[in-house]
């Protein structure tokens, strides 16, 4: 669906996506999610965590 642009924003998440499917550490229907880019987008708006 937005693989073009996953590709061209984040080619690294992709690597190790492929990697650990590769190497049967991906369990199926899995979700894969940067962190950092997470964390940094989130920085970015002055959004703060709330752990329930």
């Amino acid at each position: 669906m937005f693989v073009k642009q996953i590709l061209e924003r984040n080619p690294e998440l992709v690597q190790a996506a492929f990697e650990l499917h590769t190497k049967g550490r991906l369990l199926p229907d899995s979700y894969i999610i940067d962190v950092d880019a997470f964390c940094a987008n989130a920085a970015r708006r002055n959004l703060k965590q709330y752990m329930m």
